[in-house]
Parts: structure tokens; sequence; C-alpha cells
């Protein structure tokens, strides 16, 4: 009860501070913002925010729907196309202006990531606790992806891991203590430490 409590409690706060940023990132954006184009990893209409993977660079681009909506569009499916302006905020990138939006690649339902939370094995955990962020998460597919910072690979993380202290989601920015195994596809949260409470 106490992790859904925080989580609650943290679920609002981060969305302000989302808003907040966003206003000020569009603000300042300028001379700072550049050119993207690229394609929704996913988008949660619900939530109101997803992200975008570029043709011509690494990493993710954080989209909000008070973007989206700028230029008309409430969400967007896995695979469209966008080209936006982004910046580089507090934590990434970002996107602050949609230019366009091609509904004409986006997925077919058939071909979307639909894996279940069975999908995915638990691993064994190796090597001690370390700090780290949660990136994304989505909780409607049941996993996501935290860091540990710049230049460092992300790190898997599963909906299993988090249900065994009591929790559904990770918010972007999130602080957790976590380690690692190695998974199917490469590293994968083993054990997650939230508040005092241990995975």
């Amino acid at each position: 009860m106490a992790a859904e409590l925080y989580l609650a409690v943290l679920r609002g706060v981060k969305a302000l501070e989302i808003m907040g940023e966003l206003e000020q990132i569009s603000a300042e954006a300028g001379q700072e913002s550049f050119s993207i184009v690229g394609r929704v990893k996913w988008f949660n209409a619900v939530k109101g925010y997803g992200f975008i993977t570029p043709d011509e660079m690494p990493g993710d681009v954080f989209i909000h729907h008070s973007a989206l909506r700028q230029a008309g569009h409430e969400a967007v499916e896995q695979g469209t196309t966008i080209a936006c302006e982004a910046v580089r905020g507090p934590k990434g990138l970002q996107a602050v202006r949609v230019m366009s939006v091609d509904i004409s690649t986006s997925l077919p339902v058939e071909e979307r990531d639909t894996r279940t939370p069975d999908d995915f094995p638990s691993v064994e955990a190796e090597g001690e606790f370390f700090d780290a962020t949660a990136k994304w998460f989505n909780a409607e597919k049941g996993y996501g992806f935290v860091t540990r910072g710049e230049g460092t690979p992300d790190v898997f993380v599963h909906i299993k891991a988090l249900r065994r202290v009591g929790i559904e989601e990770l918010l972007p920015g999130q602080s957790l203590r976590v380690r690692v195994g190695q998974g199917p596809k490469g590293p994968q949260v083993a054990e997650i430490e939230i508040d005092g409470a241990v995975a």
C-alpha cells in the first residue's frame, strides 16, 4: 500500500514536472532546436506521452501530447513517422514542435508489439545494486528501460520485477536501485529497489 501511495503521488508530481519542462523548453527552444524525423516507438494516449526513434541519430525523443495537439493530433500509433523540432532537455531529447505526421507508415495491428508479461522469463541477478533512473516504461506492454546515465547501455526492465514490490509502472526520471542479469536480448533488471522495498 505504501508503494502504491508513493507511486500515485509521484505520478501527479511528474505530470506537473513534464508540463512545466515542456513549457520551459519550448520557450527556450529558439536557436537550440534542431529538426529530426523518426518513427513512433510507442505513445500512450491516456498518459499523454510517448517516444520517437529518430532515423539518423541514437537515443529516443520524448514527445508530449501538447506538442501533438499543436499539430492537430490527439495521439499517434506505433510506427507513425513524425517530423519535429527537438531540444536537449534536462532528461534527454524532447520534441517541442511537430511539423508533420505521416500515418501511412504506422504498423498494421498484427505487426505491433503485443507481447504479454509471460513472454519474458525472469533472470538471475549478477553483481551488486546500483543507482539507475527510469528512462521509459509502457504499462500496457509490460516493459521499459532504465539507464545509469549518458554513455551507458539501457537496461531492459519487465513488469514482473515491479510487481514484486507492489507497483505496476515506472515514471520517466524516477530514481531506483537495481541488480542486473543477462536476459534473452541483453542486460535485464533482475531485482529492483524502490523506496525501501526490494524485489
